[in-house]
């Protein structure tokens, strides 16, 4: 037998041997190795473990000054009004005729474009419309200035046309002949504007481009003034405003209520915290995913809203304060009622890096918004309902 011949034998009689070994060879010392020593993949939820939990809304408030909407109307305990200033700084020429008394105001209308609507239909939704007359800039002009607001109580406004998208009503052409005079005096400074406000009966809100917003005459509130040149021709003028507010008034939340509620406008906010005591300290976090229910019958909101909701870590509980050095989470729909979101590094920070504070969750893009998300909260009787968070973790 040859050398070669001699290795090919040994082999396969090696080969041979191994498969006849009845021993698991990934078994063998497993019995002598605690079981603390194993890697495992563990889950745990704030409903199964019983997590102490707690939730609260609370009224922020928000600079609306800059807003793309202007909202009018009412819902419940929630209400917004507009304040309008137009541009009445003719030109020359006009400011001429105007000092003769050579122009004759056929008719005075305010018309725009509506934005959407919200809560209801454009029939729900009423208002009145009334002079101002004290001095007021969209600059910090907020709800607590509105009980000093001065302005008339005779309705300027009549013959309302009404469709699904746009608005029209008669104005007061005595009132705008007085404006076009102050003007022609060099005193357009002194026309403070008009005041609408929803009428008491009014169950919904509608909105309309704000200056803010890039938009054409006809999307903002616009004044259309006829006038005929006396002898001679007929012209209109368009005016935009040059300041436009809404102010939107509602009440604290409930602090006994189940809801932890996100509303725009009115900038109702909520904070969330769950204790962890029952996750190890060593865990690393493989994924954490936040549930909450949605209860329909006390939202409020338009399908252009249903993904803008955030979450933020909280450094101070206490004062609402939030942590930049993490990034924001989205709040998202996921199926029927049911909205979620991804908490991975949160829930890993609070293990071994931060305080835990909890979190909280607001409206984004506040300003142009009425909309109002009711998720049953942590006080809700129904523990299946509560917010449920679910954690996939490694630990040995």
């Amino acid at each position: 037998m040859g050398l070669r011949d001699f290795f090919r034998v040994f082999i396969l009689l090696i080969f041979i041997g191994l498969l006849g070994c009845e021993d698991d060879p990934a078994s063998i010392g497993k019995d002598l190795l605690p079981d603390d020593d194993f890697i495992q993949i563990k889950e745990i939820n704030s409903l199964d473990s019983n997590f102490v939990q707690s939730s609260k809304s609370f009224l922020d408030s928000t600079y609306l000054g800059s807003a793309q909407r202007l909202f009018i109307g009412k819902k419940g305990n929630t209400e917004s009004s507009i304040l309008l200033r137009f541009n009445i700084d003719l030109p020359d020429t006009i400011k001429a005729q105007v000092a003769a008394d050579s122009i004759n105001i056929l008719s005075t209308r305010i018309y725009a474009k509506i934005d959407y609507l919200l809560g209801g239909t454009e029939s729900d939704i009423n208002f009145t419309v009334h002079e101002i007359s004290s001095i007021w800039t969209p600059l910090g002009f907020n709800k607590d200035s509105l009980p000093a607001l001065q302005y008339s109580a005779i309705d300027l406004s009549s013959s309302f046309e009404k469709t699904d998208s746009s608005i029209s009503f008669v104005f007061d052409k005595g009132i705008v002949n007085n404006w076009l005079k102050l003007s022609s005096d060099s005193k357009a400074d002194d026309v403070e504007g008009i005041y609408l406000k929803p009428t008491p009966a009014t169950d919904g809100f509608m909105s309309f481009a704000g200056l803010s917003n890039i938009a054409e005459i006809g999307e903002y509130l616009t004044l259309e003034v006829i006038y005929e040149k006396l002898n001679s021709y007929t012209d209109t003028l368009n005016l935009i405003p040059t300041a436009d507010l809404h102010v939107i008034v509602a009440d604290e939340p409930d602090p006994n209520s189940e809801h932890l509620v996100v509303q725009g406008g009115v900038s109702i906010k909520s904070t969330l915290i769950f204790n962890l005591d029952d996750l190890p300290k060593t865990a690393i976090i493989n994924r954490a995913i936040l549930e909450l229910t949605l209860d329909e019958n006390a939202s409020l909101y338009n399908d252009i809203d249903t993904t803008s909701m955030f979450i933020q870590l909280l450094s101070d509980s206490s004062s609402y304060k939030v942590r930049t050095d993490y990034s924001l989470v989205a709040l998202s729909k996921a199926t029927n009622n049911k909205y979620k979101a991804e908490l991975n590094r949160y829930v890993q920070a609070w293990m071994n890096l931060i305080d835990n504070q909890g979190m909280i969750f607001w409206m984004n893009g506040e300003q142009n918004s009425l909309s109002k998300f009711a998720f049953i909260g942590s006080k809700a009787a129904d523990p299946t309902l509560r917010p449920k968070l679910t954690i996939t973790y490694t630990d040995k």
